[in-house]
């Protein structure tokens, strides 16, 4: 199965934040259409991944999963806030409202443009 594959890349470096977020989604779906919870702690492991080695300061995600990576990406922002809002729909846990709530109000108002859209926005090197 895809989602076993996709669970199986444990490093993210340089990897398309938006691409690897959307299949987290993805398997996230797969555990509420089938109730399995080794699709949920794949999730949940990878979620801890992201917040010990490459979330921001302000909630947000640069657009590879990369410390050195100098741009946001609406869309990868995008897929975070909705990841935790999914996690915490799933399983009650705070932690992940907390997280939605810190990216929302930190950094996804931050890459939004005026008109109402998203993209992306360049900012000081993180190293």
């Amino acid at each position: 199965m895809r989602g076993e594959l996709a669970l199986a890349e444990t490093s993210f470096d340089d990897l398309h934040s938006h691409g690897r977020l959307t299949a987290l989604r993805g398997i996230l779906d797969l555990y509420e259409l089938t109730g399995e919870a080794k699709w949920l702690q794949g999730v949940e492991r990878d979620w801890t991944k992201v917040v010990e080695c490459y979330l921001l300061p302000t909630g947000g995600i640069t657009e590879m999963f990369s410390r050195s990576n100098g741009r946001d990406e609406g869309c990868a922002v995008s897929d975070w806030l909705r990841l935790n809002l999914g996690l915490w729909r799933m399983t009650g846990k705070g932690r992940y409202l907390d997280e939605a709530e810190r990216c929302l109000k930190n950094h996804f108002l931050y890459q939004q443009f005026a008109a109402g859209g998203s993209g992306h926005r360049p900012f000081i090197n993180i190293k």
